[in-house]
Parts: C-alpha cells; sequence; structure tokens
C-alpha cells in the first residue's frame, strides 16, 4: 500500500512557500518545480495548483518573501540613531551582503531575471520598500547633476556587483566579514549635507 500524504493543517500556503525556500537553499533555483514543491512539503501533486497557478506565481510569493528577508536583513543592521551617513551606508552594506551570501538560491531568484507577476501587489510592495532602504541610506548625499537618483543607483551598482562577484567568481573564497571588509574599502568618498534629526521628514520634502 502507498503511504498516505500527511495532512497539512493551517496554512498550507505558508507551508508551500517555506518548502520552496528551502529547496533554494539546498538547491539552486534548478531544483525547484511544482512537484519537488509538493513532495518537499509532504502533500500531493495536484496541491500547489490550489495556491499557485503556475511556476511564475510561486516565483513571485518566494521573491515577496525574499524581498520581506532583505529590508529586514539591512535594517537590522542601520544604527538606532544614525548619525554617520557613511557608517550608515556600510552598514546596510553589510546586511545587503549577508543577506545575499547566507540565501544565494533566493538571491539569484530575485535578481537574476526569473519570470515573475508584475502586477503582483504584494511582490511590488515589499521590491519597493527594500529599495526605501537605499534610498534612506543615500539621501544625505550630496546632489549632483544626476540628482539623488544617480546617487541611489551608484550605492546599489557598487553594493550588488561585489554581492554578484563574491557568489559567482574566484571572489567567492571571501566569507561574510571579508566581503565587508572588500565593501568598506571600495565604497568611494562622498559629500555629504547635514544628516537630518528628522529623516522621514527629510525624505518627503
Amino acid at each position: 500500500m502507498t503511504a498516505k500524504k500527511p495532512h497539512h493543517h493551517g496554512n498550507l500556503r505558508a507551508a508551500l512557500i517555506a518548502a520552496g525556500l528551502e529547496l533554494l537553499q539546498a538547491g539552486g533555483l534548478e531544483t525547484l518545480s511544482m512537484r519537488k514543491l509538493a513532495a518537499k512539503a509532504g502533500v500531493s501533486h495536484a496541491a500547489p495548483a490550489h495556491h499557485f497557478a503556475n511556476l511564475t506565481a510561486l516565483h513571485s510569493a518566494l521573491m515577496t518573501e525574499g524581498y520581506k528577508m532583505f529590508t529586514d536583513s539591512m535594517r537590522a543592521e542601520m544604527p538606532l540613531e544614525p548619525r554617520d551617513p557613511r557608517e550608515t551606508i556600510l552598514a546596510v552594506g553589510r546586511g545587503y551582503l549577508n543577506f545575499a551570501l547566507n540565501n544565494e538560491g533566493l538571491f539569484n531568484l530575485m535578481f537574476g531575471g526569473t519570470p515573475r507577476d508584475h502586477n503582483d501587489k504584494g511582490l511590488n510592495q515589499a521590491a519597493d520598500e527594500a529599495y526605501d532602504v537605499l534610498r534612506e541610506i543615500c539621501a544625505p548625499i550630496v546632489k549632483g547633476e544626476g540628482g539623488s537618483q544617480a546617487n541611489e543607483l551608484m550605492i546599489w551598482a557598487l553594493i550588488h556587483g561585489l554581492a554578484r562577484l563574491v557568489l559567482h567568481t574566484k571572489l567567492g573564497s571571501l566569507d561574510t566579514e571579508q566581503a565587508f571588509d572588500t565593501w568598506r574599502l571600495i565604497l568611494p568618498p562622498l559629500e555629504f549635507s547635514a544628516y537630518p534629526s528628522d529623516i522621514t521628514n527629510f525624505l518627503a520634502k
């Protein structure tokens, strides 16, 4: 007789997302399929389809969770009362690297061009909240001809490029602390305006 699949009580969707994250962590994007997801979660092959219409919907759900984790990782490193804007940028970079290097499969899913549902409001909101961290830490940088967006793209390109290099090139021999030391070395001199005491009101201007 074939053993019955264990029945999940509670939030099956959350259990499937957790199983998907485990698959990504263990073997990367190539290990992610509806059948493998069902097997990992201990449900029937048909069960995931009740929550995810296709693989793109599953990708979008995992990305949404990933962006939330990503934001938490960056904010966890931010000083409670930021006074030195350069050190704040460096600290958030540590959170960026921590997430990327400890969640390689998920990071590649989020930033590797994997198909996603661009109309998924939850995903778009989670991605926007992650970008808001970058926007906050770049706000005190004196604006050049490209304005604030140019500053944000410069910082993002530097830290994201470093993360990708550590994950996919010979720099992969670096551990997280060595990667952070490299981040400190490559962050160029920046000119800052006075750091606002109320960053929320400053950003709203």
